[in-house]
């Protein structure tokens, strides 16, 4: 059964900042694994590593070097979309006022990637969130993980906050988080995406 997209928000930050602080044992929420009816199967290890294809493919278009893949960049960026998907809501400040720069301290990493002029860059974020089973506002929809992946890049480069980040030629690792969890009768994807 092909799977519609109904919409997709999002929000981009880039932020900066010091970390120091580590905290233990991080939740998460249970994720599943949903399929297309063949053999694309939309888990959500194989649309993170499309969409990290997709954002490379546009990084290389745009004469930037290439993102390595960073698996504790990746453990942060999931926590961070179940929280969303447990919160039914995208931020990048929680409810409980946890920041991106406390989620990279809570899970040890040490982000410092030099600017210039001796300042450094700490950590960065993309946020999304997408809806299934229902046509695009514009009458499009995705029926393969490819789709997926494809869509939620574009929507990423779509936004210029978004943008300045993917292209951004400071960064060398990005970890992208995706949790797909059912609400309200609906299949809801949402996507965390870091940077150092």
């Amino acid at each position: 059964m092909w799977r519609k997209l109904l919409s997709v928000v999002i929000v981009a930050v880039l932020v900066a900042g010091a970390v120091g602080f580590v905290a233990a044992n991080p939740g998460t929420v249970p994720s599943m694994d949903l399929s297309f009816g063949g053999d694309d199967e939309l888990d959500e290890e194989n649309v993170e590593q499309l969409l990290h294809e997709e954002i490379n493919d546009y990084r290389a278009n745009q004469s930037v070097g290439r993102l390595e893949y960073d698996d504790d960049l990746a453990e942060i960026a999931d926590y961070h979309s179940a929280q969303m998907a447990e919160d039914g809501d995208i931020y990048h400040t929680s409810p409980s006022g946890e920041t991106v720069e406390d989620r990279y301290e809570r899970f040890g990493y040490d982000c410092r990637v030099p600017e210039g002029d001796g300042r450094y860059r700490t950590s960065g974020e993309n946020v999304a969130q997408t809806w299934y089973q229902e046509e695009l506002t514009n009458g499009d929809y995705y029926s393969t993980p490819e789709e997926l992946a494809e869509g939620i890049a574009q929507q990423l480069i779509n936004s210029p906050e978004h943008r300045e980040n993917l292209v951004d030629d400071v960064w060398r690792a990005q970890g992208i988080g995706i949790n797909i969890t059912e609400q309200n009768g609906n299949t809801a994807v949402y996507v965390t995406q870091n940077f150092c």
